[in-house]
């Protein structure tokens, strides 16, 4: 059309009256935005309803000018319609309002409202914006608007209980107790809203934020509700720091039906160590597990938690420390078998010296004889017998 736009000029300055003519000539207008209202406005000749057609996706409200141009009615309430359902502004749906009843158009205006899908919202949004005691009664009484988009808004407006109370309504609980964590800040209720709709993905968010507040019983109590054993690194530390061993075996053992990671497994024989539930660890150790049972072992000797240690270094043949601990606990006969399944000077050492201290001078001397092979190890057996106000160098001479 735009390569004919000089020849459609020429015909119409000849006085060319032709619709078709002045329909191609508008049309041009309207696509290069040459002054295309004041053409329809004026021009008398071009079809009104063709024009308006091809105006109704490009420029509704040229449409609606040549509409109403060609008194072309039904069309131009079709292009208000449809316009207007799209419209956020709230004073444009007011002014068609009262437009269609001042016509008196009761049906058109009916079927005008059913399509503003946007009415609630924007009355809603209206409220938000100018008085913010009525939001509360919309969101209530509106059941037909934009419930996410609504709540959003409504947080940027710092009206944390309206949107609050808006994904309560609609069930999207998550983002409701997600608001009564980071917005309102109240985890009381958001424990009761918890209990109320009993949801994994409720609980495990109101887990993460008891955990982030150090409130590690609660914390676990959460996760063990939502059963999610996905943050059990945090929750192991934060057990750690806080002593919550009990709260930590129940977690864990949770964790443990989920996925036997190793380091669950780890934890989990650590914390009953810990609460010194040595019938369950000898069990779970005895049975298929993950677990680093000789790390375990080290950091319950560490922590002389040494009935513990000596279950574990027992499970896995550590008699080196498996001696030392039964040391610890006063078993040398024991000590000294696992000396002996150890065969190490530094074992057989550390086993004689101790049995020295305890006066076991029958199991010392057992040890030394093992000792005594390695002549530079004889002048500290030597001396260990003489050390402390009373010596024990006559034991030494049998």
């Amino acid at each position: 059309l735009k390569l004919l736009l000089p020849w459609l000029e020429s015909r119409i300055h000849e006085g060319c009256e032709e619709p078709a003519t002045h329909n191609a000539l508008a049309k041009i207008y309207i696509d290069s935005n040459n002054n295309p209202e004041r053409f329809l406005r004026e021009n008398p000749y071009y079809d009104s309803r063709v024009v308006g057609k091809y105006c109704e996706k490009r420029d509704p409200h040229l449409a609606c000018v040549a509409y109403e141009r060609g008194q072309c009615d039904q069309e131009l309430i079709n292009v208000v319609q449809t316009a207007l359902s799209e419209t956020q502004d709230p004073e444009e749906v007011s002014v068609t309002v009262k437009a269609f009843m001042t016509a008196d158009l009761p049906n058109e205006l009916i079927e005008l409202l059913e399509k503003i899908v946007n009415l609630q919202n924007l009355l809603i949004l209206t409220a938000i914006k100018a008085d913010h005691t009525r939001v509360m009664e919309y969101i209530s009484r509106l059941d037909n608007y934009d419930a996410p988009d609504i709540a959003n808004i409504a947080i940027s407006n710092e009206l944390f209980e309206e949107a609050f109370a808006i994904f309560k309504k609609f069930d999207v609980n998550t983002s409701a107790v997600q608001v009564l964590i980071e917005h309102i800040s109240n985890l009381d209720r958001a424990y009761e809203f918890a209990e109320r709709c009993n949801e994994p993905a409720v609980w495990s968010q109101l887990a993460k934020a008891q955990l982030q507040k150090e409130l590690v019983k609660e914390a676990i109590d959460s996760y063990i509700k939502a059963d999610d054993p996905s943050a059990y690194m945090e929750v192991v530390q934060a057990a750690d720091k806080s002593g919550n061993w009990e709260d930590l075996v129940k977690f864990l053992q949770m964790a443990r039906k989920k996925a036997r990671e190793s380091y669950v497994e780890t934890e989990l024989i650590f914390a009953l160590a810990k609460t010194n539930r040595l019938a369950e660890l000898e069990e779970f150790i005895n049975g298929p597990n993950n677990a680093h049972i000789q790390q375990v072992g080290d950091r319950c000797y560490d922590e002389k938690m040494y009935e513990a240690a000596k279950l574990l270094y027992n499970n896995v043949s550590n008699f080196g420390r498996l001696a030392s601990t039964l040391v610890h606990l006063g078993e040398y006969q024991a000590a000294v078998d696992g000396a002996r399944k150890a065969n190490s000077t530094r074992t057989w050492k550390e086993v004689c010296f101790a049995c020295v201290d305890g006066q076991e001078f029958r199991l010392a001397q057992m040890c030394g004889l093992h000792i005594v092979v390695h002549a530079d190890e004889l002048e500290e057996l030597i001396n260990y017998y003489q050390v402390g106000e009373i010596g024990h160098l006559e034991e030494l001479h049998c």
